[in-house]
């Protein structure tokens, strides 16, 4: 993966989210940020490996949500 594709400053972590760019929750300010976590998106989530539609420690009692849309 290239560096554009990158978070400035962290390794192997997209720019873009599979799961959290299309989530209503997510951000449009911040990057990796949500209300289910201000502090910062889990990365096994950011990175897609979980799609956050359980319950995960620390997210608040907010999980995914389609954005609508295509």
């Amino acid at each position: 993966m290239s560096a554009e594709f990158k978070l400035d400053g962290e390794q192997d972590l997209p720019r873009f989210s599979p799961i959290c760019s299309h989530c209503i929750h997510v951000s449009l300010e911040k990057r990796k940020v949500c209300a289910a976590f201000p502090a910062g998106i889990p990365d096994e989530i950011w990175k897609g490996e979980n799609p956050h539609v359980l319950p995960v420690d620390g997210d608040h009692g907010i999980r995914f949500q389609k954005r609508p849309g295509p």
